[in-house]
């Protein structure tokens, strides 16, 4: 008889973890209060409400190859930010009235996509 390679995970009854991290994703943390503008010129402005601090380390135009180069503040206090993100360049190739899903990526690499407009 040939033995199975497979191999069990489990959880022992006693198990108490050691990390003092959060199970929560950032992500979780932040909500939008108003759909966001972005400007051809390369500004993005959001209106975050956040549930707890939140570290945002970078920004994309989703489905664009268009990735933040500042984002001021980087980091969210709990409750209402204005966050200003600043995209290299002219934006030219998106349409006024489009709209768009600013993916923002925080400190634990998880995602969150926010919706925004296009203005000029």
């Amino acid at each position: 008889m040939s033995r199975s390679n497979t191999q069990y995970n489990y959880t022992p009854y006693n198990y108490k973890p050691t990390s003092t991290q959060s199970p929560y994703s950032q992500a979780n943390l932040v909500k939008y209060l108003k759909v966001g503008e972005v400007y051809l010129n390369g500004m993005v402005r959001l209106h975050l409400y956040s549930l707890g601090q939140v570290y945002l380390l970078s920004a994309q135009i989703d489905g664009t190859p268009y990735t933040s180069q500042v984002i001021n503040p980087p980091y969210l206090r709990k409750g209402y930010n204005e966050v200003t993100i600043y995209f290299s360049g002219m934006l030219n190739s998106l349409r006024v009235g489009e709209r768009v899903i600013i993916m923002l990526t925080t400190a634990d690499k998880d995602t969150v996509g926010i919706p925004a407009i296009v203005l000029v």
